[in-house]
């Protein structure tokens, strides 16, 4: 009788523990959240690129990154280009593997020195290809 007494409390004491513990949690940030904390950390890693004069910041609106790359030099060539943005695809895609970062969108967007859009894309976790789990 005493046991079953004492078993009471202790369920309903450990019912509380247990409420008390799941509402100080942190809840898992929204992907407006995990797209500013993606642009934050593109705005303070130095990104070693193929081509040395580049110029990248990156700002987040909803979960849409904006990722944006001005080229210094003029003369850069559609290949050269191009293998900057595969370079830059690949790097989203090892941020994008994180389980924080899923479903955030990157638009890559590559300038010259004079404004002009050189290349353009908008990337997801979708397009990046990742072992099963």
């Amino acid at each position: 009788m005493f046991i079953r007494n004492l078993g009471l409390p202790c369920l309903l004491a450990a019912g509380l523990a247990t409420f008390t513990t799941a509402s100080l949690a942190e809840p898992l940030p929204t992907r407006d959240q995990a797209a500013q904390a993606l642009a934050a950390s593109y705005n303070q890693q130095q990104r070693q690129f193929m081509l040395e004069s580049v110029n990248a910041t990156a700002s987040a609106q909803g979960d849409l990154v904006h990722y944006h790359l001005t080229l210094a030099e003029q003369g850069s060539s559609a290949k050269g280009i191009e293998l900057l943005a595969q370079q830059v695809r690949a790097d989203i895609c090892k941020v994008d593997q994180q389980s924080l970062y899923r479903g955030v969108r990157v638009k890559l967007v590559i300038s010259g020195s004079n404004g002009d859009s050189l290349y353009q894309a908008i990337q997801s976790d979708n397009d990046c290809s990742r072992l099963p789990y």
